[in-house]
Formats: C-alpha cells, structure tokens, sequence
C-alpha cells in the first residue's frame, strides 16, 4: 500500500512540475508575442503618423522652397522680418518636434522613421538649425526643439551603423588582368 501511495505522490508531483513547466512556456510565448505586436503596432504609427503630419509639410515647405534654395541654410536674417515666413517655418519645428517626443518616448519607431524620411529629417535640422539657435536666445529657453535636435543626432548614430564608410581605395593599386 505504501509502494502505491508513493508512486502516486511522485505521479502527482510529476504531472504538478510538467504543468508549471507548460504553464511557465506558456507564458513566455504570450510575452513574446506580445513584445512582437507591440512592435508592429508601434511601426505601423510610426508610418500612419508620419503619413498625416506629411501633408502638413508640404504645405509649409513649399512657400520656404519658393524663396530659398531647397538644399542651403536658411538664415535667421533672411527670414526674421518676414512674420508668414517664421509662422511657418515655427509650424514645422512644431510638427518635427512633436515627431520627434514620439520617437523619443518609444511611442514610434525611430528605424521606420529613419528608412522613411531620415535623410528629410536630417535636412531640415541643418537648414534650420540657425532659426532653432535663434528662438531659443529670443524666447530664452534652451531646451527649445531639443527633442527634435536629440532625434536628429539618434538618426545620425542610426546611419552610421547602417552606412559605415567603405574603405577607399587606391585606384593607382589595382591590378589589371
């Protein structure tokens, strides 16, 4: 009777330990899939956000384009007398930094954004960094933008890591065949 109480308890203790065992995978596996949705989801925002504050952009840059060059820096003095120029260029600071709180509290995914629009991103901080320098001396606030000036210098690490420099190589070395 002893032999049989003991292998029962073991058969119990056995199928206890297999069942913790499962219930435990079980839960990894939740975990997991649940880190890989909320990866998705935060991709997907990441683009439909981007998708909406883009229409916006086009709005605001085209009157910036028409008066300057699309590739140099815009300089405060060329613009800080024009009140519809600053209007909209501030706009766009605005919708960059909003951008940019997102991708820096991880509410979207700063290597969507950087494959997307990175080299955008890029572009209009430099050309704009002058006016950011500006309106922070004016409205003495220093951290004015800074998210937007944080997400940049991410986007910059980012390439660097996807686009690492190539070799160069001496042309006057190779060897015909």
């Amino acid at each position: 009777m002893d032999i049989l109480l003991n292998m029962t308890n073991i058969v119990s203790n056995i199928a206890i330990f297999l069942t913790c065992g499962f219930t435990i995978w079980q839960l990894l596996l939740m975990k997991k899939n649940f880190k890989a949705d909320h990866e998705r989801r935060r991709k997907q925002a990441t683009i439909e956000f981007y998708h909406i504050i883009n229409k916006e952009f086009t709005k605001l840059l085209v009157p910036i384009n028409e008066k300057f060059s699309t590739d140099g820096i815009i300089n405060v003095c060329d613009v800080k007398n024009d009140n519809t120029l600053l209007d909209k260029i501030y706009e766009f600071l605005s919708h960059m930094e909003r951008l940019a709180v997102g991708v820096n509290t991880r509410i979207y995914d700063i290597t969507v954004l950087d494959r997307m629009v990175g080299s955008f991103i890029i572009k209009w901080h430099d050309r704009l960094i002058d006016i950011i320098k500006w309106r922070r001396d004016v409205r003495k606030e220093n951290n004015l933008h800074s998210d937007f000036v944080r997400l940049v210098s991410e986007i910059i690490e980012l390439r660097k890591k996807r686009f690492p420099k190539q070799e160069e190589k001496d042309l006057a070395k190779i060897e015909y065949s």
